[in-house]
């Protein structure tokens, strides 16, 4: 009885070749996988002596947000501030002359801040840069501009309110009659005096004379 004997045969892949393989994969992944930065604004202002610049934008859950700040003259502002509206500070430097490429993930969709304060007696000029990379291309055409719309939130409700009304003086006529009373010159012998009867109704109180 004859025997046969079988023999695999392997490749052998040089180790500089496998580290190239691997790299090539991972370039093919991140550009996969990988967004565009989207420009938000980029601009020139000038912040006046004691003043600041305030603007609000909107950002998607999972975006990133890019920051580049300079100011033009190589001075400082007093702060750069980014707030997620209306009170949670998510980056706050001081005495600033320039940010690079400083990245912020936004946890949940909402309005931010960024307001960039001056406290000195010159105006300062900046060039500002915010980019958003979103996180997928489902949110790349999220609209960044904030609308305000003034509400508002009192409500009046009319109240019909009766008042019941009394009178404690009760007027009576108590005698409506003409007297003829003569003068004290009279020489035809009548009286200058005339006495009228008035009959005053129960609980009558005599008033005081003004």
């Amino acid at each position: 009885m004859s025997k046969t004997s079988v023999r695999s045969s392997s490749v052998t892949i040089p180790k500089k070749l496998k580290i190239l393989l691997t790299t090539l994969g991972l370039l093919v992944f991140a550009s996969g996988n990988s967004q565009t930065a989207i420009d938000v604004i980029e601009s020139t202002i000038k912040i006046t002596a004691f003043g600041e610049e305030v603007f609000y934008l909107g950002f998607a859950e999972g975006d990133r947000i890019i920051l580049d700040f300079r100011e033009v003259n190589n001075k400082e502002v007093k702060e750069i501030e980014i707030t997620e509206w209306p009170t949670s500070v998510r980056f706050a430097e001081f005495k600033v002359k320039a940010i690079e490429n400083k990245t912020i993930l936004i946890h949940r969709k909402g309005v931010y801040k960024f307001r960039i304060a001056n406290s000195a007696i010159t105006g300062r000029v900046c060039h500002i840069r915010i980019q958003r990379l979103p996180a997928s291309g489902a949110t790349e055409n999220f609209n960044t501009n904030v609308f305000w719309q003034v509400v508002n939130d009192t409500i009046k409700t009319p109240v019909i309110e009766r008042y019941l009304v009394t009178s404690d003086t009760t007027i009576f006529h108590i005698v409506d009659q003409t007297t003829k009373v003569s003068s004290q010159t009279a020489i035809n012998g009548n009286s200058n005096k005339s006495v009228v009867d008035i009959d005053l109704p129960a609980g009558t109180l005599p008033g005081r004379s003004m």
